[in-house]
């Protein structure tokens, strides 16, 4: 007698392409009263003088001529094959219910409808960017097709850069007005820095050569972005031509918060701003600040020798959290400066031990160099001119290089400064208050790195300014989306730094979907992990919630 092996022949349940119900093919037997079993072949076998069949189990019985269907069934039943549908029958919708529940919380959603025709779509793109950390659009509707998107209909990458050039300079200017009202507030410090983005395109006015921080050899944009330092969203950003310096963009900088309704504010910024011009600016503005100052500047150096030996020698000005020492002391810039500032100087034992060692190992190896030099005999006096501010050169009658010797009050002077930075505020705070705030300013830092490192905004993929501008306006919403994202993520990634990164998180988040069922609806098929559970809930979102909403997303699905 045929006999099946049942434990090896099926485990349907685990094998179920969807639990739609067909008609049970001919050519079919039933085995154990409930599995179907399609015959494909039959063979003679000579040694038992008989024919045996070979079946393989296709799906489980409902009733006589009536069944649910497996894999398998669709690979031998050919004929009942369906088209593929518009959408997958498995929605991922994890990330969705997260970065719905954050553009609620801000008014994003409400913000775009009102004031672009396409606002569904900048949402999908902006989510679209984060998930798959990338800017280019070719692959988007690959992915609409298994997650949950805004837009009724799916639409491809050509869609998509018909939708950059509906959204308008003016549209955007207004969203940021719009945004910034919501965000407005007195007393707060924003963060502002600049970072710049290489493009290939000719059709690109802004693209200029520039002091580019990734490829020189390309044409940049430069772009600017100010943030709230107390929860590190951002507020509002600009472009400007790459040629432009960051010390130069600093006034436009402050006109274009004055005009978003800033006041009472201050401004964090980095060294690449310092200058007496942007300071004055400030103050007519009514603007306060902190900045770090350049160290080689001579009020700078002034400062640090009336303080040096303090910082070396005494623990009373030892900032525990942070491991320097500090003290702050009341001067002017200069003599045109019409008001006392206040200088932050400090001194970092840790870093200053490790720039001597190497000090000293850099002119190591330019002892070595000249030495080379001076053996060769042919070596000109223009041709070891940059060596004249640390070394004394003695050239013979035909001005070649004859000796040298360093120049240790020079070298001494440049050891004696190492480990020691200023930072100058307009108002009067502590030291320690001084470095907290300024430190701070490194979640700037981490969101262009997220721009470019996690959203793919290494280079433009446009070829033109009017699309460029429109991109870049999408990576400001997702740029806002995913900072909070980090923020309320922190507290978990500062317990287990393994699995609670952004990008660890959204992954997981991409394992909650719905499935189409045999009442061709869409349901939630499994309960959340405790690891789920934890990510949703950093965001307010309980087990229940995340039941209801995948609800109200399969009902409009279906």
């Amino acid at each position: 007698m045929y006999k099946i092996n049942l434990e090896k022949g099926i485990k349907l349940e685990a094998n179920m392409k969807n639990t739609k119900v067909v008609d049970r093919p001919n050519n079919t037997v039933v085995i154990k009263s409930k599995y179907v079993y399609l015959t494909i072949e039959t063979k003679y076998n000579k040694s038992l003088k008989q024919t045996r069949p070979k079946r393989v189990a296709i799906g489980k019985l409902i009733e006589d001529n009536k069944m649910t269907p497996n894999n398998k069934y669709y690979e031998y039943c050919e004929p009942n094959l369906e088209e593929a549908p518009d959408k997958a029958d498995s929605v991922i919708i994890g990330p969705y219910v997260v970065f719905d529940s954050i553009i609620t919380k801000y008014q994003i959603d409400k913000l775009l409808v009102d004031i672009f025709p396409d606002a569904s779509k900048i949402l999908d793109v902006s989510y679209y960017i984060i998930l798959n950390e990338t800017s280019a659009m070719t692959y988007f509707e690959n992915y609409a097709y298994n997650h949950m998107i805004y837009t009724n209909k799916q639409f491809s990458d050509t869609t998509i850069s018909e939708m950059f050039k509906k959204i308008s300079d003016k549209d955007i200017d207004i969203f940021l007005d719009a945004w910034s009202n919501i965000n407005l507030k007195k007393d707060i410090y924003i963060s502002y820095d600049s970072t710049n983005i290489n493009t290939v395109s000719g059709n690109i006015e802004l693209a200029e050569y520039g002091h580019a921080k990734d490829n020189e050899e390309l044409p940049q944009v430069n772009i600017s972005l100010a943030y709230d330092q107390d929860n590190s969203i951002p507020l509002f950003y600009d472009t400007y031509a790459g040629s432009i310096i960051d010390n130069t963009e600093c006034a436009a900088m402050v006109e274009r918060a004055k005009r978003y309704g800033y006041k009472e504010v201050g401004f964090i910024l980095d060294r690449g701003y310092f200058s007496m011009r942007n300071i004055q600016y400030f103050d007519r503005n009514g603007y306060s600040f902190i900045i770090m100052t350049k160290a080689t500047t001579m009020f700078v150096k002034s400062v640090i020798e009336e303080v040096r030996y303090k910082l070396r020698n005494s623990s009373s000005y030892y900032i525990n959290s942070y491991g320097i020492s500090g003290i702050t002391l009341k001067r002017k810039i200069n003599e045109k400066d019409e008001k006392k500032r206040y200088f932050h100087v400090y001194l970092d034992d840790e870093k200053g031990a490790r720039a001597k060692k190497e000090i000293l190992h850099k002119f190591t190896l330019m002892d070595e160099e000249l030495e080379k030099k001076v053996n060769h005999k042919l070596t000109k006096r223009e041709q070891v001119e940059s060596y004249k501010k640390y070394y004394r050169l003695k050239f013979d009658e035909n001005g070649y290089l004859l000796n040298y010797k360093r120049k240790s009050e020079v070298i001494d002077e440049l050891i004696s400064s190492t480990g020691m930075f200023v930072i100058i505020t307009s108002v009067e705070m502590s030291a320690e208050e001084a470095i907290d705030k300024y430190r701070n300013r490194d979640s700037i830092e981490k969101l262009f790195r997220a721009e470019k490192s996690y959203m793919g905004f290494d280079c433009f993929r446009v070829h033109d300014e009017e699309r460029m501008k429109a991109k870049l306006f999408i990576l400001f919403i997702s740029l806002i989306i995913r900072t909070d994202i980090y923020n309320q993520l922190k507290p978990l990634y500062l317990k287990d730094a393994k699995n609670y990164t952004v990008p660890k998180a959204l992954k997981e988040l991409e394992k909650l979907y719905i499935t189409k069922l045999a009442d061709d609806k869409y349901h939630q098929r499994y309960l959340l992990t405790a690891k789920q559970k934890k990510i949703l809930k950093a965001f307010e979102i309980e087990e229940n919630d995340y039941k209801k909403i995948a609800n109200e997303i399969a009902d409009r699905l279906t």
